[in-house]
């Protein structure tokens, strides 16, 4: 039996949204001043965050 163990959970901007608490328009605002780790996935710039990502940004303290 195999067990995954380093699954990464992908969100897109309303799955980053409703993890932080927050409206989409915020994620993005946070991603587009680059004060939120995100990735753009093709040339028209869709978003996606990584959970882990995320959490981390939230222990460091976030967008001051």
């Amino acid at each position: 039996m195999t067990t995954a163990t380093n699954v990464v959970t992908v969100l897109d901007v309303r799955g980053a949204a409703a993890f932080l608490l927050c409206g989409p328009k915020v994620v993005r605002r946070l991603a587009r001043l680059r004060q939120l780790p995100h990735r753009k996935i093709d040339r028209k710039g869709t978003l996606r965050f990584s959970r882990a990502a995320l959490e981390q940004w939230l222990r460091d303290g976030g967008a001051r």
